[in-house]
């Protein structure tokens, strides 16, 4: 990479984030962890709550999903939302990362289902 040679940090870093987006969409999965051991390191020179922690972490999460290990991915999407959300009020990047469905907050456990299903019943039933 160029980006490397002339010391381009945030680049590269960028670089790498968007090949590890590319190799999980296409399903080289070990591909995708070789990116993800590269972007390790990084993460030590980044201030906490950088958006670059939300993007990795979303791409774990999928990762994750696509090997059935749904609990994992679900604790990284949700530690990946978080580091969005904060990023986002807090003025800096992020708001492209969190659908505006999740800022109204949380999602119950289908109970608002059952009321919008009561609601098209004649009667309420």
């Amino acid at each position: 990479m160029r980006a490397r040679q002339v010391g381009e940090q945030r680049v590269v870093t960028e670089a790498l984030l968007l090949r590890l987006s590319i190799y999980r969409m296409r399903g080289e999965f070990e591909r995708a962890r070789e990116m993800i051991s590269e972007l390790e390191p990084r993460r030590r020179g980044l201030p906490p709550g950088n958006i670059n922690f939300a993007s990795l972490q979303s791409e774990q999460s999928l990762i994750a999903q696509a090997r059935s290990d749904r609990r994992t991915a679900l604790g990284l999407g949700n530690q990946a939302l978080g580091i969005a959300e904060a990023s986002a009020k807090s003025g800096q990047q992020g708001s492209d990362l969190v659908p505006p469905c999740w800022c109204a907050g949380p999602i119950s456990s289908g109970r608002s289902s059952n009321r919008r299903r009561q609601r098209r019943t004649p009667g309420g039933l």
